[in-house]
């Protein structure tokens, strides 16, 4: 079962009561957990290897196994 989150939406109200510093740890935040995501954490999808390491490879037509043309 995938989870569900509800995030109410925000009003203009509630984004003027963000404080600069509670704005900028939030920044720091969602920074560490994107660093953490592309650069240390497995991906299934590729071949279990971080973001990062997938990144730099280079494929050729000959390494595709799709069927299509190039």
């Amino acid at each position: 079962m995938i989870p569900v989150f509800y995030v109410p939406a925000m009003t203009e109200n509630d984004a003027e009561s963000f404080s600069p510093s509670a704005t900028k740890q939030a920044k720091v935040v969602a920074d560490q957990w994107v660093a953490d995501y592309n650069e240390y954490r497995p991906h299934e999808s590729l071949g279990d290897v971080p973001a990062v390491l997938f990144k730099p490879r280079v494929f050729t037509a000959e390494d595709s196994t799709s069927r299509l043309s190039t």
